[in-house]
């Protein structure tokens, strides 16, 4: 920016931009200036990837121990989770969680997906306010779905918003 203005200034200086043109000039670039500004604001976190897809299971650790044999996936520990078990269960890649499985129903359904985005920046309240700035729209939680608040896609899906969950191999 500041070769910019020095730029424009020279030709002032040298006769080959008139006045207006030099405040025109300047009052655009500080313009475009605020506009980036702005816009910085309104984009303060980063999608950095797919972080889960959470499907609604009968048995959790059943569906997950079906999904580690047919592709290859190891069993996941995400977050506070210790142990597989009917109500819920993980498999994924090394370091990644892909799948998540829960005991509600109706059995079968995708509950929502878990979009990442890059660690340190906004977490929590943050990323809601920026999403609600862009017009999403956050619904309490459903006490027959997986806890937490979620946005809403404009088909209904349910996604859910955060860095990756701590993951490790059992």
């Amino acid at each position: 920016m500041e070769s910019i203005i020095a730029k424009l200034l020279s030709r002032y200086e040298k006769g080959s931009v008139t006045r207006r043109e030099l405040i025109q000039g300047l009052a655009f670039l500080t313009a475009a200036a605020t506009t980036k500004s702005a816009s910085a604001d309104n984009h303060d976190f980063e999608v950095v990837g797919f972080d889960h897809l959470q499907i609604n299971a009968s048995n959790a650790a059943e569906s997950g121990a079906w999904y580690r044999k047919m592709f290859g996936m190891i069993q996941i520990r995400a977050g506070a989770m210790t142990d597989d078990s009917e109500e819920i269960a993980h498999a994924g890649t090394p370091g990644n969680l892909l799948l998540s499985f829960r005991k509600l129903k109706p059995a079968g359904k995708v509950d929502h997906i878990g979009i990442r985005i890059a660690s340190g920046g906004p977490t929590g309240d943050e990323v809601k306010e920026i999403i609600e700035s862009r017009g999403g729209v956050f619904h309490p939680p459903d006490p027959d779905a997986a806890p937490g608040s979620y946005l809403h896609d404009p088909d209904g899906v349910r996604i859910q918003v955060g860095t990756k969950v701590g993951t490790k191999p059992y």
